[in-house]
C-alpha cells in the first residue's frame, strides 16, 4: 500500500480566521491528508482565559466544516497540553510521510543555525535535520534558500489576517466579517467572546477580561473601586556603544489611537510581559530578540532601581514594571531593518535608532521611556 503524504497543521486558532481556512484548502492541494492540530496551553504564548478549550473547539469545527478531507487531532486541546514537534512526529510515526506546517518566522536564520527551531525548540537541531517542513510565508520575513531545513517544501500563499488582529478588532468594537467565516463571527457574538469591557453589550459589564488584564471590583473604606489586574512587565534600554546610539521601537498601540494619531503609533522601549516563566533579565533578552533582532546574554543586562519593580499607575492598575539597561555593539544586532515582532501576535514593530546627542532634547511619549532616558543621561552619558 502506497504511503500517504500527511500535513500536520498546528496552531492555537484562537479564533480561527479566513486565513486559516484558506491555508487548509491550499494544503489539501499539496498533500493527501491534512490534520488540524489545535494546541492546548503553551508556555511561550499568552493564554486567553476568556475563551475555554470547548469554545475554541466549537469555533474550529465551524471554521473548517465546509472543507472535505480535513480531520482533527483534539488530543492537545482536550487535555490542555502542548505537544512539542518531535513528540508529535512520534505520535504519527508509521508508513506515512509526515510534514509539519510552520511559518517563515521560525525558519529564518537557519543558514547560521540560529532559527527558532534550532535554538529554542526541544531537540531543535535533530528536528531541523530529520523532519519534513512545509513552510508558509510571513510578512517581514524574507527567506533565502540557505535558510531552509534539509527536508522542506515552500508554499506560496499570501492571505491577510491573524488571530491577534481579529481579537483586537473585537476588543475595539469593530466588525470582523472580512476576517472570519460567518459561522465563527456569529458564534463569537452569541457567546460574547474576546470583548473588551467598554464594548460589551449593556448589562454585561461585570465580565472579567482575562488575558493581558482583568477588571475586578474591590471594596475599600472609601467604597467600591475598580482595579485593573494584569501581569508585570519589563522594559529595556539598549545602547549601541560603538555607534553611540540607543535603540527604541515604534509600533501601534490601541490606547494611543486618537484623531491626531489614527494609527496609534508610539515610540517606546523594548518591552514585554511576564506571560512565560522567565527571570527579568531573560525576559528582557527575549523581547530584544523578537522586537529589534538583538542577541543579548541576559547576564549582561543591568537591573535599574536595585532590581525593584515600580508601580506604573497605582490609582487603578496593579501592574508593576521593571526597568533594565544593556550595552552592546552593532555586531550583536541585525544589520538590516525590517518589520520585527511575533507575527502570530499581530506585532508590527519598527526599529528606531537615536543618537545619544539627541536625547537631551527628545520629547518622550511614554513614561517608562522618559524614566530610563533620564536615568541614562544622569548616570551613563557622561
Amino acid at each position: 500500500m502506497k504511503s500517504k503524504r500527511i500535513a500536520l497543521y498546528g496552531g492555537s486558532f484562537n479564533p480561527p480566521g479566513n486565513h486559516h481556512h484558506f491555508i487548509a484548502g491550499l494544503l489539501l492541494l499539496q498533500f493527501d491528508e491534512v490534520v488540524i492540530v489545535p494546541c492546548g496551553s503553551r508556555n511561550d504564548k499568552e493564554s486567553n482565559g476568556v475563551v475555554t478549550h470547548q469554545e475554541r473547539k466549537q469555533m474550529i469545527e465551524l471554521a473548517f466544516q465546509d472543507i472535505t478531507g480535513l480531520r482533527f487531532d483534539w488530543h492537545d486541546l482536550d487535555n490542555g497540553v502542548f505537544t512539542p514537534t518531535h513528540e508529535l512526529q512520534e505520535r504519527y510515526n508509521g508508513d506515512d510521510e509526515i510534514w509539519h506546517v510552520v511559518g517563515a518566522d521560525i525558519i529564518i536564520k537557519g543558514r547560521t543555525d540560529q532559527s527558532k527551531i534550532q535554538t529554542s525548540w526541544k531537540n531543535g537541531q535533530e528536528v531541523w535535520q530529520n523532519l519534513n517542513f512545509c513552510v508558509l510565508p510571513r510578512p517581514g520575513y524574507n527567506l533565502s534558500g540557505e535558510d531552509l531545513p534539509p527536508h522542506c517544501l515552500e508554499i506560496d500563499c499570501h492571505y491577510p489576517g491573524s488571530s491577534s488582529q481579529i481579537r483586537e478588532k473585537i476588543a475595539m468594537g469593530l466588525p470582523i466579517d472580512d476576517l472570519v467565516p460567518e459561522t465563527v463571527a456569529e458564534y463569537i457574538t452569541e457567546n460574547q467572546l474576546y470583548y473588551d469591557l467598554e464594548h460589551l453589550p449593556r448589562g454585561q459589564s461585570q465580565l472579567a477580561w482575562k488575558g493581558f488584564f482583568e477588571v475586578k471590583t474591590r471594596q475599600t473604606d472609601g467604597g467600591a473601586r475598580d482595579v485593573v489586574r494584569t501581569t508585570d512587565s519589563v522594559s529595556l534600554l539598549i545602547l549601541l556603544k560603538d555607534l553611540q546610539e540607543i535603540i527604541l521601537v515604534r509600533q501601534p498601540r490601541v490606547s494611543m489611537i486618537t484623531d491626531d494619531n489614527p494609527d496609534g503609533m508610539i515610540t517606546e522601549l523594548v518591552a514585554g510581559r511576564f506571560d512565560v516563566d522567565l527571570t527579568v533579565k531573560h525576559l528582557a533578552a527575549k523581547e530584544a530578540s523578537e522586537e529589534v533582532g538583538a542577541t543579548i546574554d541576559p547576564d549582561r543586562i543591568t537591573l535599574i532601581n536595585d532590581g525593584q519593580s515600580m508601580a506604573l499607575s497605582a490609582g487603578i492598575l496593579d501592574e508593576m514594571g521593571y526597568l533594565t539597561f544593556v550595552t552592546i555593539n552593532s555586531s550583536e544586532i541585525e544589520a538590516t531593518d525590517r518589520i520585527f515582532g511575533v507575527e502570530d501576535e499581530g506585532e508590527q514593530i519598527q526599529r528606531v535608532r537615536m543618537p545619544i546627542s539627541d536625547l537631551a532634547n527628545y520629547v518622550c511619549e511614554d513614561v517608562r521611556t522618559f524614566a530610563l532616558i533620564q536615568w541614562f543621561l544622569r548616570t551613563q552619558a557622561a
